[in-house]
């Protein structure tokens, strides 16, 4: 079809490509002087972001020296159509959008291939440029084959290993090869469920006895889940007779440059002779041309004229630590007729590659999807992750540094905290709490419950249904056309969405800490993922709330909003909603229908004071108690972190948004509701529904560590005891439990979210608790490292090298029984843990 879209200066429609080459030709001063324009014009296509799954969204940019006459591009694949833009008048150069409709029954992930082509007014065509797109937002399968590379030898009578990996959003179910020119052969293998984003495989491809000498072209593909196949781009081999000659394989090898001891090291050897390949290996040495530290090999047969392998490095400790430690390498394959050789450079000696070998293991997800959270229980000595894509609970077992069967949960879950068990030691229990942000739920995995078929690790045992909660605002005014004047409540509603985020779980204990050993109620500090569909001004923001989940009641976070905007009072109402409750607000799945901050509450009467001339009246005033509030204080920028102390007594929250002045707010579980207010004449009296909770920052704390520390909020941490707390911004800004800034550690990189305490930090680095175990804490850096910082004189005392930056939160833990400080951050490349040598910062002592 023919698509016809209007722009400024541009009529996007099908007209003679001869009459406006003739337009162009008139106007232009080349062809006036009798001098031709053999110039061809330029296009280039890129993939524009869309806002809507069924629309495909991209854009052309065109350039031509004297002026572009029409750009044509077709759709094919998921999607058929043809888009003609035709210029009237001199255009140079110009970028224009396009967008194309994706029908109800292309499946997500469905490839559709652009291939555009731009003319100018001399008849010239530019080169096709295609892009390839994916429906649904998600990008396009690819694949390719890793090894051999275009231009190696097969040889007639052997076989060759082809290496192939393959991506998909909508995961991988089928990758091979097909081939064409001196003979003819495919291959292929199926991938059992559950399928994965990306997969690799080796297809042996024997060389018929038949084959002529000339070159084949293999070209591989992939099939998805949804049975969409694709091919990737193709290479050329050149098909040989065995020569008898005796000569060494053609080698090569290659590996990250930064490595960690039990990194993976690929080599590649061809054999141009027929003889075949017999061995191939590597050979590490701490010195160019020292001794040999480490050497590993593979035999074959000698069947095989190409084969590819991967080793594991298995780097010993008598070469590492400390880190970084360079290691030199060099890769070696030898021949059937006993020819050894090893890799070269283009000068003919032999090639060696540097390698820093840095701290950490990294382990990619198995099924691929992204991670938004962790924890580590000491209990079981594993990671719990949660992958956001997957809707599963990914389970790595340290003692192995494997991943174990993963734990089934429910929609996008992405905070993940422990039960609280021992306030006074911070034992965990046997349940973990899993934010469901793609529903309103929070749910509680039993890690004892491990009934299969749902997982050996644990299983999901209940959800807990989180209330709906609508603010109020209430405005007096004076009702037009009446006599005495009468008042009357103007309310407005607003809603937010109710689906959780971050989790920070905190316990009042039945005793205060460090004496309570019990946790008498579980309080679950938690935001919101907002939504656009929230009452302005509230569009994309979201909420702190917190559950009470053995008492089943819960409290919105307004204290911090607390006050009155000039020229304005606005009265707050809170009101909550249970779920799946009778017709009358009761027998709720959790909790019941309740007006959580009433808009008026009456305190007591005093004698009348007259209001306006006449007024007679002799009955008592009623004096009432109101929350008055800055309205747009009561939202939070998305993303807003939580996380609790150590021993569960306190919270932290910080506002995230790619804005600077973010607010941090403190949560005391222990304070409780306040039950009381002070009259202007001194009186104490109850209030009727308590609604402040003393243990939220009040406003004027946030207001001055807002100002004392003003930037963007990138990640929050708490130490164990919640004395001290910390945000991750430009740099890392670290207050007490009052919010008084306390000091500023100067990181070498910004932008990085990483940031956690050691979980031993206790005391605010000042008067620290007694006895100090540790002041030390760990920030991610935007390079290669972790760093690794004291607080009591707020300085960097160490860097830990490795192998990829840490791009989301760092978590930090003490392995049990051996007491092994760890690291955990998730990487562009998998997972990491990294095992923290205490001889980095002098034991577990902090500088006096």
């Amino acid at each position: 079809m023919t698509k016809h879209i209007s722009q400024s200066g541009v009529v996007l429609t099908a007209l003679a490509l001869g009459a406006l080459a003739l337009g162009a030709l008139a106007c232009s001063d080349q062809t006036l002087n009798g001098t031709s324009d053999h110039t061809a014009p330029t296009i280039a296509l890129a993939k524009v972001t869309s806002s809507v799954d069924s629309v495909l969204s991209f854009s052309a940019s065109v350039g031509d020296n004297l002026g572009i006459a029409r750009v044509h591009i077709d759709a094919t694949g998921g999607v058929t159509a043809a888009f003609d833009t035709a210029f009237h008048s001199a255009v140079t150069s110009t970028s224009l959008a396009f967008s194309l409709a994706v029908p109800r029954s292309v499946p997500a992930g469905t490839p559709v291939i652009l291939v555009g082509i731009a003319y100018d007014g001399a008849g010239n065509a530019s080169k096709p440029d295609t892009l390839k797109l994916g429906t649904g937002n998600l990008a396009p399968a690819n694949v390719v084959i890793t090894a051999p590379v275009t231009g190696s030898a097969t040889i007639v009578g052997k076989s060759t290993v082809i290496g192939i990996t393959g991506t998909s959003k909508v995961k991988v179910q089928w990758l091979g090869y097909q081939t064409s020119g001196a003979f003819t052969s495919s291959d292929s293998i199926a991938f059992a469920s559950p399928l994965s984003d990306s997969a690799a495989t080796q297809l042996t491809m024997p060389v018929p006895t038949s084959t002529a000498v000339g070159a084949v072209t293999l070209t591989p593909f992939i099939r998805d889940s949804l049975g969409n196949r694709g091919l990737g781009t193709p290479i050329t081999l050149q098909v040989k007779t065995a020569t008898g000659v005796k000569a060494a394989a053609v080698v090569n090898f290659g590996s990250d440059k930064r490595v960690e001891v039990n990194d993976t090291l690929s080599v590649t050897a061809t054999d141009t002779t027929g003889s075949g390949i017999t061995d191939i290996g590597f050979e590490i040495s701490s010195t160019i041309g020292g001794p040999i530290m480490v050497q590993g090999d593979s035999t074959s047969d000698g069947h095989l004229t190409s084969l590819p392998r991967k080793f594991n490095l298995k780097i010993p400790s008598s070469i590492v630590p400390p880190f970084p430690t360079t290691v030199y390498v060099k890769a070696f394959a030898t021949t059937a007729s006993g020819v050894k050789g090893y890799a070269k450079l283009a000068s003919g000696v032999d090639r060696v590659d540097t390698l820093v070998v840095v701290a950490g293991v990294t382990r990619q997800v198995p099924n691929g999807g992204t991670i938004a959270d962790a924890i580590y229980h000491p209990r079981y000595d594993k990671l719990y992750l949660t992958n956001i894509d997957r809707n599963e609970l990914e389970v790595f077992n340290l003692a192995d540094s494997t991943f174990k069967s993963p734990i089934a949960v429910g929609s996008r879950p992405w905070g993940i905290a422990p039960w609280p068990r021992n306030p006074s030691t911070g034992d965990y229990g046997d349940t973990l709490l899993v934010a469901n942000s793609g529903g309103t739920s929070i749910g509680y995995v039993s890690l004892v419950d491990r009934s299969i078929p749902f997982s050996s690790e644990g299983r999901e045992v209940y959800r807990y249904p989180l209330p709906h909660m609508r603010a109020f605002t209430v405005k007096t005014v004076a009702a037009t056309g009446t006599n005495p004047p009468v008042n009357i409540s103007q309310k407005t509603p607003y809603d937010f969405s109710d689906r959780p985020q971050y989790l920070a779980p905190t316990c009042r204990a039945a005793s205060a800490f460090p004496s309570g050993t019990t946790c008498d109620q579980v309080i679950l500090v938690y935001s919101t993922t907002p939504t656009p569909g929230q009452t302005a001004p509230f569009a994309n923001e979201g909420t702190v709330r917190y559950e009470n989940l053995t008492t089943k009641s819960s409290h919105f976070f307004f204290e911090q909003a607390m006050g009155q905007t000039a020229g304005t009072a606005d009265s707050l109402e809170i009101d909550r909603f249970g779920v799946n409750c009778d017709r009358n607000g009761q027998n709720c799945a959790a909790g019941s229908d309740s007006v959580l901050v009433p808009f008026q509450q009456p305190l007591g009467t005093t004698p009348h004071v007259p209001k306006f001339a006449g007024d007679t009246i002799t009955k008592l005033d009623t004096t009432f108690y109101s929350i008055v509030v800055q309205l747009p204080l009561i939202g939070f920028r998305d993303t807003t972190f939580a996380r609790s102390s150590g021993n569960f007594a306190r919270a932290i929250l910080g506002e995230g948004g790619a804005v600077q002045g973010s607010r941090v707010i403190g949560f005391n579980a222990a304070f409780g509701l306040d039950s009381t207010i002070t009259l202007s004449n001194g009186t104490v009296t109850k209030i009727p529904i308590p609604v402040i909770d003393l243990g939220v920052s009040p406003p004027e704390r946030v207001a001055d560590l807002t100002a004392n520390a003003f930037a963007r909020v990138g990640g929050v941490a708490i130490n164990f005891d919640g004395a001290l707390a910390a945000v991750r911004a430009d740099s890392i800004y670290l207050f007490n439990q009052d919010l008084r800034h306390q000091g500023t550690f100067q990181t070498a990189t910004s932008g990085n979210p990483g940031f956690d305490f050691d979980p031993r930090n206790s005391g605010n680095g000042i008067t620290a608790s007694s006895p100090l175990k540790s002041c030390y804490s760990f920030a991610a850096s935007t390079e290669p490292s972790i760093e690794v910082y004291e607080n009591n004189h707020f300085k960097r005392i160490a860097v830990i090298p490795i192998k990829n930056p840490i791009i989301g939160p760092i978590k930090s833990a003490v392995r049990q029984p051996s007491g092994q400080l760890i690291l955990v951050g998730a990487t562009a490349k998998g997972v990491v843990i990294v095992n923290v040598d205490p001889t980095l910062f002098g034991g577990a002592s902090c500088p006096p």
